[in-house]
């Protein structure tokens, strides 16, 4: 396989990271990391033998000096897809953050282990910084809400929940008059759904 293709695999697959997220592609960014490894010593072999080899024929100097251009050329290449790919996972994390509040079960197992600290961590700052502000919800819609009071179906079994009043016993098909504020995070996990 030509260097550089699976570069454009690990693009392919962020890609497809705008929409929903895919597994962890252990395999192919640890198969990058070995080829960008490779590329880089072949790279400091030729610069040893341009230094070993100063003053020879300038033709072979400018043979090793092209080859030293492509490698660094694809050194280059493979380190921005890996880049590309890891950000356009952040981005995705950061987003489902700002919707959902938190990270849902199935989503888990198609985080690398890294991803996952990376996404605790996340959630912790934003909680150091939110409790300078305890009144302020930040993950809450930034369209000010036309009702204070909402009626919602409940589309997938929530248990019981704590409301501002006390305790909300979310049933499945079973159906509430509850303040909007209590409920937004179960609206936008799709447990919930907002009867209009």
């Amino acid at each position: 396989m030509n260097s550089g293709t699976h570069g454009i695999k690990l693009i392919a697959e962020a890609k497809r990271t705008a929409r929903h997220l895919p597994a962890y592609n252990e395999a192919l960014v640890q198969h990058v990391l070995r080829e960008t490894t490779h590329q880089f010593s072949r790279l400091e072999e030729l610069l040893r033998t341009v230094d070993e080899l100063s003053g020879a024929d300038p033709d072979y100097t400018r043979r090793i000096a092209a080859q030293m251009a492509l490698l660094h050329a694809n050194v280059k290449w493979n380190k921005r897809c890996l880049l590309a790919y890891h950000q356009q996972r952040v981005a995705f994390l950061k987003q489902l953050f700002w919707t959902l509040g938190c990270l849902p079960d199935e989503l888990r197992e198609h985080l690398s282990p890294q991803e996952l600290d990376y996404f605790s961590h996340y959630i912790l700052l934003i909680n150091q910084y939110k409790g300078n502000y305890v009144d302020i919800g930040l993950t809450a819609s930034l369209i000010p809400p036309k009702d204070l009071y909402i009626e919602v179906r409940v589309v997938q079994e929530c248990g019981e929940i704590q409301v501002e009043n006390g305790t909300l016993m979310l049933a499945k098909n079973s159906q509430h008059l509850v303040k909007r504020s209590d409920v937004e995070h179960l609206i936008h996990r799709g447990l919930l759904e907002h009867i209009r």
